[in-house]
């Protein structure tokens, strides 16, 4: 599979939008933007010339533009360094097509990447939990490792699982009894 072919697949499920869709001719924001950002990650990762990352659009018997594809690269650049959700949509995508071009790397950067995608990953999991459900010490555990800094995430995360594995096993013997 071509690297341009990942980034397609990426970003469509990233937006949950279908291939054909994103390069379907409407101009619906909520189209027209994850369109922009593959013609960007393209391009950052593979260096395609313009006309050939329009291939994409021939596929849906839209005509491909160069001009259109410079535009969506530059409008996305632009955004990147004064919108901070899409700086972060942008960094996260990069991530995700490093762990998919690169899977089995022992590259430190895509160990980092891995380790920052697990840190977000647990981050969005432990904000999402009942936390009626779990004793304090975890509750505390778990409002402490959601305002630390992304260096100590790691260590506090050890002592969440730690402590949810505990948890967990004192339910089943609990259950076991009863």
């Amino acid at each position: 599979m071509e690297k341009s072919d990942e980034i397609l697949k990426i970003v469509c499920k990233y937006y949950n939008i279908e291939p054909i869709l994103l390069f379907s001719k409407t101009r619906k924001a909520d189209i027209v933007y994850p369109r922009q950002v593959f013609f960007y990650l393209v391009r950052q990762f593979t260096k395609l010339p313009y006309h050939e990352i329009g291939k994409y659009r021939i596929l849906t018997g839209t005509t491909p533009n160069h001009d259109t594809i410079i535009h969506s690269c530059r409008k996305i650049e632009n955004l990147y360094f004064v919108d901070k959700k899409v700086e972060d949509e942008i960094n996260e995508l990069k991530e995700l097509i490093l762990l998919n071009l690169l899977p089995n790397s022992d590259n430190v950067e895509i160990q980092n990447i891995k380790l920052r995608i697990a840190l977000k990953n647990a981050e969005k999991s432990l904000e999402n939990l009942s936390f009626g459900e779990l004793d304090e010490n975890t509750n505390e555990l778990i409002k402490m490792f959601l305002s630390l800094d992304d260096e100590r995430k790691e260590k506090a995360l050890l002592q969440i699982s730690t402590s949810l594995k505990i948890q967990n096993n004192m339910r089943h013997q609990k259950l076991r009894t009863t």
